[in-house]
């Protein structure tokens, strides 16, 4: 806990008062607006208690109209923004007197650069700090099957390729580390998410420009699948240059030369009251409507996930919206639950522990549903909870991809997606829209 000694005049404008938990080292100075600060990979939140001398003034959190004194911040993998305003409330309408701004970075762990080639394989199934996987082991485990990660490669490389739902669903995180007993030995961003008995494929890029041809994609659901479709727009295009976080309806016409088109509604619209949220039915329809006129076999494209909010119903609403439209031959996909909503934060829901075993079960339930109505399932849900503390920035600690901006020779903004995880099943969701074994 930090109390700064004010003067009266001092205190109507500056922090009197600021406590941050975890306990880190900040050197604190009220007159200083900006703060650089590094945390361990582990710390994932901070809370912030903060406060001001004068009863005219108040602390608050993120903008003139946020939450006083006490917040909570998710801190993501990399960088994260937090600021905290001392807002005059003396007047009619409030006004911000001083920001002090927090820019947080969340160390990655583990090894980076060349692995050496005496690494083991280690196997990762779940976070002992979260398990949702009662009757199952926790934390990195050796491998059983591989004694080296060489080995790993080399035995997966003669697996035949995964084709449907039930291939991938005993898969888990193959992990190359000097010892399975530390997490900082490993080599994250080598890790293969893998089930026992086939390999994803990976296609080349040219493979993937060849399979879009003709195609028009319909995406539907919340961040998550945006951040597949980015990723996706990114890998044909060679770059982004058209980014956005949109949150409605959104229509992509250059992409792989303009032979492929791309269409995105999001849903749930959480922001918006109960009552006043478009239904989902509405949401499919208008997609539907917006993107025709559609071929009914796989050069259309249906793609629907979120992270925790779709069941069996919404299968049931796109099943009788194709069959209204006379779409029941396209190519149907369901990217399965996400992690996220794990920690105390203001403005989201909470998920307990005992709600992330419910939603592994509930995703394997839909999973099997949709299969069973035609859908190629990706199954993410034990793919992200394993690795749940990987998120990036923001609230919901649901996001495994970010978006980073540079500017090109001739001055044009392009946008690059970061994010292992969700290279990892953007990769699976190629590989599903253009595979052509059944099932």
């Amino acid at each position: 806990m930090i109390i700064f000694l004010l003067t009266d005049e001092e205190g109507s404008t500056l922090l009197s008062h600021l406590e941050v938990y975890p306990t880190i080292d900040l050197h604190l100075d009220p007159y200083k607006m900006n703060y650089n600060i590094t945390v361990n990979y582990d710390i994932i939140m901070l809370h912030f208690d903060v406060r001001t001398k004068d009863s005219k003034t108040e602390a608050r959190f993120e903008n003139i109209s946020g939450l006083v004194r006490k917040s909570n911040f998710t801190i993501g993998l990399g960088d994260n923004l937090i600021k905290i305003h001392v807002v005059d409330i003396s007047k009619r309408q409030p006004v911000i007197i001083n920001t002090y701004t927090f820019n947080v970075y969340r160390k990655y762990g583990g090894q980076t650069g060349i692995s050496s080639t005496v690494l083991k394989t280690c196997v990762l199934k779940q976070d002992c700090t979260l398990k949702f996987l009662p009757d199952q082991s926790c934390g990195l485990q050796p491998s059983a099957q591989y004694t080296t990660w060489n080995q790993f490669i080399l035995e997966s490389n003669k697996k035949p390729y995964c084709y449907n739902y039930q291939d991938s669903l005993d898969a888990d995180w193959k992990v190359p580390c000097y010892s399975c007993a530390d997490r900082e030995s490993c080599y994250w961003q080598q890790a293969r998410w893998q089930p026992s008995s086939c390999q994803h494929r990976k296609h080349s890029i040219t493979e993937v420009k060849k399979c879009f041809v003709g195609k028009k994609f319909l995406f539907i659901g919340d961040s998550t699948n945006r951040g597949i479709m980015h990723y996706i727009l990114e890998k044909i295009n060679g770059t982004l240059f058209d980014w956005d976080k949109t949150h409605d309806l959104k229509f992509y016409t250059s992409v792989n030369n303009q032979q492929t088109l791309m269409s995105f509604a999001y849903y749930p619209q959480f922001w918006l009251p109960n009552n006043h949220r478009p239904g989902f039915d509405k949401a499919v329809y208008q997609l539907i409507k917006w993107t025709s006129p559609l071929e009914n076999n796989s050069n259309t494209v249906l793609v629907v996930g979120g992270v925790h909010w779709l069941g069996k119903q919404h299968i049931n609403v796109i099943w009788k919206a194709l069959k209204r439209e006379g779409l029941t031959g396209i190519k149907l996909i369901m990217k399965g639950h996400g992690a996220g909503f794990h920690q105390h934060v203001e403005g989201v829901h909470f998920a307990s522990q005992n709600h992330q075993e419910k939603l592994e079960i509930q995703e394997r339930e839909v999973g099997r549903y949709a299969s069973n109505h035609g859908f190629h399932v990706i199954p993410t849900f034990n793919m992200t909870m394993s690795r749940y503390k990987d998120f990036l920035q923001g609230k919901c600690a649901c996001h495994f991809h970010k978006v980073t901006t540079t500017t090109n020779r001739q001055g044009l903004k392009q946008y690059h997606i970061e994010g292992d995880i969700n290279a990892a099943y953007s990769e699976l969701m190629i590989n599903a829209i253009c595979q052509r074994h059944p099932g």
